[in-house]
Parts: structure tokens; sequence; C-alpha cells
């Protein structure tokens, strides 16, 4: 959990010094967006392989930019299915991961012009897993569910058209003892 504190104050220190070099950045205030992401995926603690860990994913968010640096976002993310192999002690096993969950952040931003922003989050991530076991036949061998929450991180760059931007961002999601994705999207933001 201190690597989580650690990453968290580094990214924050990082975006304010920026910030205090390249001046206040203009807001752009309430806005929606959407994006499609390529995720990678580690599992811990489950005896088996994963056939693929990448998987095309999607999130959704809302967020307000203040007139300083600052800003706020809320979110959703799911991050695909994976196909998991044969686990150990079952023969003939198959299995698939998925995960999903709502995020809350903080956001930093630096305007370099008035075409490109480039910008950072921290917040928190409350997710839910899922993972099916399949037997040889299709029989049902098992399904583990689990929940948590944990923080999250995240940067991007964002190219300004007037009322409609387009982002591309890489944010990591690190669960303290199940999972950790790494997410990669580019997307489509509209400011009211």
């Amino acid at each position: 959990m201190q690597s989580h504190a650690v990453r968290a104050i580094v990214v924050i220190g990082v975006l304010l010094g920026t910030v205090a070099l390249a001046g206040a950045a203009s807001a752009q205030g309430l806005y929606i967006g959407g994006a499609y992401s390529w995720a990678t995926t580690d599992i811990e603690d489950v005896n088996a392989d994963l056939i693929d860990d990448n998987a095309n994913g999607y999130k959704a968010f809302l967020g307000y930019e203040f007139p300083a640096i600052l800003g706020i976002e809320a979110g959703y993310v799911e991050f695909g299915d994976y196909d998991v192999g044969e686990f150990e002690g079952f023969e003939g096993s198959r299995g698939q991961f998925n995960s999903n969950g709502w995020t809350a952040a903080l956001t930093g931003r630096v305007p370099i012009g008035k075409l490109v922003t480039v910008y950072g989050k921290v917040g928190y991530f409350f997710w839910d897993s899922e993972l099916d076991i399949e037997g040889d036949p299709g029989d049902v061998i098992g399904e583990l569910s689990e929940d948590g929450q944990d923080p999250f991180y995240g940067a991007g760059l964002r190219l300004n058209f007037g009322r409609v931007s387009v982002l591309g961002e890489y944010e990591r999601y690190d669960s303290s003892e199940d999972f950790n994705h790494d997410l990669f999207s580019l997307g489509v933001r509209f400011t009211f």
C-alpha cells in the first residue's frame, strides 16, 4: 500500500511542479466523454495461465475543470474478457476473467498552446472481478467473485477543437492482491 501512496504523491508533485512553470491553465468546465481501450492484465493468485493477457475495453466519464489547474472526474471502466487456460488440478478446464468498476479522480492539466493539453489524474477505483471456471464438457466447476477499492493513476494528451476534444491516455490500476491492469485509451470528450 505504501508504494501506491508514493506513486500518487510523485504524480501530484510532478503535476504541480509543471503547472508552476507553465502558468494557470484555462478551464473547459463540465464535460462528458467515452473511450475505446486496450487493456492488459496480470492476475495474481490463480494457478492457471492466461491464454491472452490483452483485451478490448471501454470507458465513460464525466468531469469538471475548475478555473485553475485542477478538476474532478468520475467514470466507469470495463476491462474486457480474458481467456484463462487449464487450471492446476482440473484437467481440460478453462475459464474467463472479467473486471470492471467505477472511478473517482482528481485531475490536473497544463495547456501547451490552445490546441494541446497535457493532463494527469490520481484517484480511487471501486472494482468488481469475476473468474468463471468450466470443465471439459462445459460444466461449471466454480465461480470466483471479488470486489474492492484501490488507487489508480494516469496521464494523457488532449487535442482541443472548441467544445470537442480528442484524447489519448494511459492509466494504471493496481489491486493490492488480485490483479493489475494497464489501460491505453483513445477517446472523445464533449464540453458543455
